[in-house]
């Protein structure tokens, strides 16, 4: 981050990965609304977890990764 024109660290390193392990967790078990039935069908049809009633799909970790 750069503020008045200094760069300065906020998180350490391993901070950053709790936080993106964290967000890869939640995109797991707890997915995303989407409020688009032919996005939501478009989703399924690639694979992923999709459920059209509670307008939610989950992104599996590998999938987010790749």
């Amino acid at each position: 981050m750069r503020a008045a024109g200094q760069a300065y660290d906020v998180l350490r390193t391993d901070e950053i990965q709790r936080i993106h392990r964290g967000a890869l967790r939640i995109l797991d078990e707890m997915g995303m609304q989407v409020e688009n039935e032919r996005l939501l069908r478009l989703l399924g049809d690639a694979g992923l977890a999709v459920d059209l009633e509670d307008e939610r799909v989950r992104f599996p970790i590998p999938y987010v990764e790749r």
